[in-house]
């Protein structure tokens, strides 16, 4: 039976990643690394927060609130309230 690689090792040369990096290299590194994380930031910032979205039941209740409205079957929390006596 023929053994399954770790995904790791398909990816890594390891004779590379035993190669210890120059001040240059790392510093390239280093500056790549902070510039991913500010694209990064920025991309949190932009990006819709998930909580802003309707679930499919929470979009059915709006669309049934919309055709309510639309028949004329709802009545303003003021009017309730006269008409519960409160």
């Amino acid at each position: 039976m023929r053994e399954v690689e770790k995904p790791a090792n398909r990816y890594i040369n390891k004779e590379y990643y035993n190669t210890p990096m120059s001040a240059t290299e790392l510093k390239q590194v280093m500056d790549e690394l902070k510039t991913i994380k500010k694209e990064l930031a920025d991309i949190k910032e932009i990006i819709p927060n998930k909580d802003m979205f309707l679930t499919t039941d929470e979009s059915v209740l709006l669309q049934e609130s919309f055709e309510n409205e639309r028949k004329g079957r709802l009545i303003s929390s003021k009017d309730l309230r006269n008409k519960l006596g409160r």
